[in-house]
């Protein structure tokens, strides 16, 4: 039997919600605007002039009519950033992948129609299969195409808010767990407004809810494998999990041989690796008994501060560059299971900041976002 405090420690209670909508009132096409959250707390802001957007039988809807961006928008009341406070947006679903929208964002003002452009984060449905990633300060070009999606499917979209930067997370569909799709190191100004905003998709939303997460989410690296912070050195090893984003910042481009950082190492002579050279060429190779194959390139894209991102999940190895993707490789069948990496050589280049985290959320992290999720 557990004691009080154990019970505490292991199950502290919920706290309340700081915005919740369930959408359990009926309201008709452009008379959404000004109404309260239900069951609350929050009070609902709507760009609708051309009346798509609607809220019966306990969701929200759009009709796929179009506006412009933005238009339909709705928006919760804006609160001071904090790190661990959670946008989480259940059960959306869209009928077509020729639709464009929605985006799930934390917007600047109750007024973003673009967040991510600005200042904000969002997460976007696109008129394809891609859940594209928007972070703080690009360009509406500039999305990290990370995970997919399918139409007719319900999903849930997580945003919790770092110290500095994004948590990006989904569930549904083959996401069968909540899954970290991305993670922005890139800050927002505070006040944040939860926003919902389309273009012409017709969308069913189940509820928008906003909390305040405890431990693990409310620290920078609370739900981190391992952190190797600051310049590191050749030889550097750390643990990831069988599918997982590693991340690291090539901090100076080697003027001769070549940065090499390895993943899923079976042994010295069975590993995958992501090398970067001296004319800022980014490879992808697969190593089998020593012998080296490339498996994918993307030529002079690697400039000194640049972060890298490896996303492994299963025979997928996608890697990213400054929030872009440049390689995507589908076959990595070999080592699927190995978690060991290492920074093998930096020659005379240089390397920070190497994060290892965990693509399937678990444990304690899942169950705090699910306290907050129906």
């Amino acid at each position: 039997m557990l004691s009080p405090l154990q019970e505490l420690l292991l199950f502290p209670p919920i706290q309340p919600y700081l915005l919740r909508d369930e959408f359990l009132d009926t309201r008709a096409a452009g008379a959404v605007n000004g109404t309260p959250a239900t069951p609350g707390p929050g009070t609902r802001s709507v760009q609708d002039t051309a009346n798509h957007l609607s809220i019966s039988d306990g969701k929200l809807l759009t009709d796929g009519g179009a506006s412009s961006w933005g238009n339909p928008r709705y928006v919760l009341d804006g609160l001071v950033r904090a790190p661990g406070i959670a946008l989480i947006v259940e059960e959306l679903q869209k009928t077509s992948y020729a639709h464009f929208g929605p985006h799930v964002s934390w917007g600047t003002s109750a007024t973003d129609s673009n967040p991510g452009v600005a200042g904000g984060s969002r997460v976007t449905m696109g008129a394809s299969t891609s859940l594209a990633f928007t972070t703080a300060g690009n360009t509406s070009a500039a999305q990290t195409a990370s995970d997919l999606y399918e139409v007719n499917l319900a999903y849930k979209i997580a945003l919790v808010l770092r110290d500095n930067g994004v948590f990006y997370l989904v569930k549904g569909g083959a996401f069968l767990d909540w899954t970290l799709s991305w993670v922005s190191n890139a800050g927002m100004t505070s006040p944040v407004y939860p926003i919902i905003s389309w273009y012409n998709s017709v969308t069913s939303t189940d509820a928008v809810h906003v909390a305040q997460l405890g431990m693990p989410w409310n620290n920078d690296y609370g739900i981190v494998t391992q952190r190797l912070s600051g310049a590191r050195l050749a030889g550097d090893a750390f643990t990831h999990e069988a599918n997982a984003l590693i991340e690291f910042v090539v901090a100076t481009v080697p003027s001769a041989g070549q940065i090499e950082l390895r993943f899923r190492i079976q042994d010295a002579t069975n590993y995958w690796q992501v090398t970067v050279d001296s004319a800022g060429n980014l490879d992808l190779d697969e190593v089998v008994a020593g012998v080296v194959t490339q498996r994918g390139t993307s030529a002079a894209v690697i400039v000194n501060g640049d972060r890298i991102v490896i996303q492994m999940h299963g025979t997928n190895v996608k890697i990213f560059e400054a929030n872009t993707i440049r390689i995507n490789y589908a076959a990595a069948t070999n080592f699927q299971t190995k978690t060991d990496g290492e920074l093998e050589t930096e020659s005379d280049g240089a390397v920070t900041d190497i994060i290892s985290w965990p693509r399937t959320i678990s444990g304690a992290a899942a169950a705090t976002l699910d306290r907050y999720s129906r």
